[in-house]
């Protein structure tokens, strides 16, 4: 799957899955039981939770529209202390080309409930950040900046918060200028920094900057491995494209390279292939 991606035939059972949902899903739960209360409902201004609620970068029905805006909605009445989830508008309407509007929910419930700090031990006592049980390729090498030494991420999460979101920028910038020494200078000079350029990649799961079915394969990656995986990927394309990012003397000319190079067929999976080497 890490390699070769998802069947469409088999994405809803796999979802699922890796989701921890298990069938038949059960109607006491918050999330369906305030789904229930607005079945039927138009949601004209569905919730973003700090995300970009675009509907037309999804092949979703007008009825599928409506799905999404109840699930949204659904999802942050049940859960108001999820303030800020940036991948979840685009996440759920990905869900629901594969799976029905209760399951979906389902899903993004069941992922919102495994969130935990990344920094917290199982009884909730601080941790000092460690990549020590994340694979070679996750980890930082070592010495260098102390904050690439204790920065750590948790595999099976989705992102929630916007610290978390910070915390996986920077990890982003920190593993660009270890693999590539000097292009992280290079590009500020240019006025095009690392965690302004993957900002977006990691709030919208490279949605909208890749094809669509190199943004599902996204998916499948982030629902194997971990909202991790989006760190790494971010990390590749800058690798992928050091050579030539070098050779730029203007912003335009930065973004151009990256703008192209995602928009590639295939650039997904060179990204994959980038990020997990031995995958």
């Amino acid at each position: 799957m890490m390699q070769k991606g998802c069947a469409h035939a088999l994405r809803r059972r796999a979802w699922l899955g890796l989701s921890g949902v298990s069938l038949p899903l059960s109607p006491r739960s918050p999330a369906l039981q305030v789904l229930c209360d607005i079945q039927g409902r138009s949601i004209k201004h569905p919730p973003s939770l700090g995300g970009d609620v675009r509907f037309d970068q999804h092949p979703l029905t007008a009825g599928g529209r409506e799905s999404a805006s109840r699930v949204l909605a659904a999802t942050a009445m049940s859960r108001p202390d999820v303030t800020l989830c940036p991948q979840l508008p685009d996440l759920a309407q990905a869900l629901l080309c594969y799976v029905s509007e209760q399951e979906c929910l389902s899903c993004l419930e069941s992922l919102l409930s495994q969130q935990r700090s990344p920094f917290l031990q199982s009884d909730d006592q601080p941790l000092l950040p460690s990549c020590a049980g994340c694979p070679p390729s996750c980890s930082p090498p070592e010495g260098g900046d102390e904050r690439a030494r204790m920065f750590s991420l948790n595999a099976q999460r989705v992102l929630e918060g916007e610290v978390a979101v910070r915390e996986c920028l920077s990890a982003v910038e920190l593993r660009v200028e270890a693999s590539c020494p000097g292009l992280v200078d290079h590009l500020k000079a240019l006025d095009l920094r690392v965690t302004a350029v993957s900002s977006e990649w990691v709030r919208r799961m490279f949605c909208g900057s890749v094809a669509y079915p190199d943004f599902l394969r996204v998916v499948d990656i982030i629902m194997l491995e971990g909202i991790k995986s989006l760190v790494l990927l971010c990390v590749a394309c800058f690798t992928l494209n050091h050579h030539h990012l070098r050779l730029c003397t203007s912003r335009e000319e930065g973004q151009a390279v990256l703008e192209s190079f995602l928009e590639q067929p295939g650039s997904t999976q060179l990204l994959i292939r980038a990020a997990y080497p031995g995958g």
